[in-house]
């Protein structure tokens, strides 16, 4: 790893809170930005997969280690909706042709970043 993956790695650590499940995601995620920057960061679940939701200035990305099981341009999402549970959320995006969950957002207060991201590019 490079010190430039180092230092994206501290970014979305500090934003996640931690590793726990995402490691792997996280020692990929460089391959999977293509240089863009990470703006809002959380961990969750798709498909029973743990990984890492990631929201550039241009993309969502599901990354579950060296594999992205969504990796969309903002401006494809059709639409979006955020379900609030007691300790993590549940993120619903539509994509037109096909829809994700993306179960058990974690941070929370990541998740309503990522909300304001995604109506932002709509």
């Amino acid at each position: 790893m490079s010190a430039g993956d180092d230092a994206l790695i501290a970014e979305v650590l500090t934003q996640i809170g931690g590793s726990v499940g995402v490691r792997s995601s996280l020692e990929h995620l460089s391959d999977h930005l293509r240089g863009e920057p990470v703006v809002v960061a959380a961990t969750g679940f798709l498909d029973g997969h743990s990984g890492l939701v990631v929201i550039t200035d241009r993309r969502l990305i599901f990354a579950d280690g060296p594999k992205a099981r969504i990796d969309v341009a903002l401006a494809s999402i059709v639409s979006f909706r955020a379900r609030r549970g007691l300790l993590a959320c549940d993120l619903h995006v539509d994509l037109g042709d096909q829809r994700a969950v993306i179960k058990q957002v974690h941070p929370k207060a990541q998740l309503r970043k990522l909300g304001r991201r995604l109506a932002g590019s709509a």
